[in-house]
């Protein structure tokens, strides 16, 4: 069974666009999205957030302080702000974050780490340090 079957784009009640197949999301795509803000999204999961950027929407508002947010993820990580939770913890100074880019970034700046996912955010020693410091250079040069 298409998960697609008789849904809108955007879930708006005056949205006329009906996609009953993955097919017909390419096609919208290909189409509209493309030529609107020359945009290619590639998962159908993140259509309807990348419609929000279009129609504006901020559909998550916190409780708390009545700020509106395009995502969940984003609500969330702001709810740590009215809460105090930090749940990132440097084990080197037990310094506490809420942001995992603001651990990452402590590291790098305060213990010469090298930060990314295959190395799990662990300070490393001599003799090793020098080669994965290389290899983090090289691989976000590649990046680009």
């Amino acid at each position: 069974m298409c998960v697609w079957r008789e849904r809108s784009v955007c879930g708006g009640p005056k949205c006329k666009i009906k996609l009953k197949s993955s097919v017909d999301v390419i096609r919208y795509l290909a189409t509209f999205i493309w030529l609107t803000c020359v945009s290619v999204v590639l998962q159908v999961a993140h259509l309807r957030a990348h419609v929000l950027i279009h129609t504006g929407e901020k559909p998550y508002p916190c409780h708390t302080c009545g700020t509106r947010f395009r995502h969940l993820q984003t609500l969330k990580s702001h709810l740590r702000i009215h809460t105090g939770e930090k749940p990132y913890t440097c084990e080197k100074c037990d310094l506490h974050f809420r942001h995992k880019s603001q651990l990452r970034l402590h590291l790098r700046q305060k213990h010469g780490a090298v930060t990314n996912t295959k190395i799990r955010y662990k300070v490393l020693t001599d003799p090793y340090q020098p080669i994965l410091q290389a290899y983090y250079i090289i691989s976000a040069i590649l990046k680009l």
